[in-house]
C-alpha cells in the first residue's frame, strides 16, 4: 500500500503532528472496508463514519488519536461513531483510500464519494484540487495489517465443548456482504491455506470457514494474527480462543470433571466478548 500523498497533505495541514504509521493506516483501511461508511446524504453531504458498540468506543478514540483528526459522538443508547465530514479532513480520508482499497463492493462505494467529493471541492470558501480515481489493482496480504482490520470487523472465533461427552465445536469465520468479494475471499482462503466459502442463509452474504481444531493449526491464521494483532476487544476474544484450542489439543477436554467444566466457562465467556462487538 502507498501512502506519499497522503503523508505529504498532512504534513501540510498538521504541520506539528507525528504522520500515522502505514502499519495503522493498512489496519485501517481493512477496518472501514469490513464496517465503515463513505456516507452522501440526499443534500451530496459527505461524511466517513465508523460505528461501534459502546464496548469498542475505545478503537474510536484510538482511531481519532491516530489520526489527528475527526470526532466520536453518541448515536443512541449502545452506539458510537467516528465521524469525518470537513473538506480539508475528508481530501485526507481519501488519499488513505484511494488505490490501497481491496473489496470491489467497497471500492464502488468509495468511487462514488470521490466523484461527489471532486465537485464539491471546487465549490465553496474553501477550494481544493480534485482527486484522480486511482485504479484498484491491490490484493490481501499476509504481511501488513489489512486483514487484521478485516477481521476486527467480520471475523468471528467460535468454540463450545458437550457437557455431556468429549464432543467440541471449533471454528473462525470472516463473512462479508456481496457476491463481487468473492475473488477476494478466495484470496484470503489461498493465503491462509485453509477453509471454504458459502453463502449465508442472509443472501447475499458470504463466510469463509475454517471448522475444525486441526484445519486451523494447519492453517496460517494463528501465525497471521500473532503477528498482527487485533486491536478491538476481539483481540481478548482471540487469545482466549487460542488459550482454549491449545487445552483441547493438550486433551485437557478429556477430564470430565474440573478441566472440561473450567473450559466449558471460558467458552462462555469467548461467546460473551463476541456479543458485545
Amino acid at each position: 500500500m502507498e501512502f506519499e500523498e497522503f503523508k505529504i497533505k498532512y504534513k501540510e495541514y498538521f504541520t506539528n503532528n507525528k504522520i500515522p504509521s502505514e502499519e495503522f493506516l493498512s489496519w485501517l483501511i481493512g477496518f472501514v472496508e469490513g464496517d465503515g461508511s463513505f456516507i452522501i446524504d440526499g443534500r451530496n453531504n459527505l461524511q466517513l463514519v465508523i460505528s461501534q458498540g459502546m464496548y469498542n468506543i475505545n478503537i474510536l478514540n484510538i482511531i481519532k488519536e491516530e489520526l489527528g483528526f475527526g470526532r466520536v459522538i453518541k448515536q443512541g443508547k449502545r452506539t458510537y461513531r467516528y465521524i469525518v465530514e470537513q473538506k480539508k479532513l475528508l481530501e485526507l480520508i481519501i488519499l488513505i483510500f484511494n488505490g490501497n482499497m481491496i473489496l470491489p463492493t467497497r471500492i464502488k462505494r468509495f468511487k462514488l464519494f470521490l466523484e461527489v467529493f471532486n465537485k464539491k471541492a471546487i465549490k465553496g470558501k474553501i477550494i481544493l484540487k480534485p482527486i484522480e480515481f486511482k485504479q484498484f489493482n491491490k490484493l490481501p496480504s499476509l504481511d501488513n495489517l489489512w486483514l487484521s482490520g478485516l477481521i476486527d470487523c467480520e471475523g468471528y472465533f467460535h468454540v463450545s465443548l458437550s457437557k455431556l461427552n468429549n464432543n467440541f465445536r471449533f471454528s473462525f469465520l470472516l463473512s462479508q456482504k456481496g457476491i463481487d468479494n468473492l475473488p477476494i475471499f478466495s484470496k484470503i482462503k489461498l493465503l491462509l491455506k485453509s477453509g471454504f466459502i458459502r453463502e449465508h442463509y442472509n443472501k447475499g452474504n458470504y463466510e469463509l470457514i475454517i471448522t475444525s481444531l486441526k484445519s486451523i493449526y494447519n492453517s496460517n491464521l494463528f501465525y497471521y494474527l500473532d503477528k498482527y494483532n487485533l486491536k478491538t476487544t476481539k483481540y481478548y476474544s482471540y487469545l482466549l480462543w487460542k488459550k482454549i484450542g491449545n487445552d483441547i489439543k493438550n486433551k485437557k477436554h478429556l477430564d470430565l470433571s474440573y478441566g472440561r467444566l473450567k473450559l466449558i466457562e471460558e467458552t462462555k465467556l469467548v461467546n460473551y466478548i463476541k456479543k458485545q462487538l
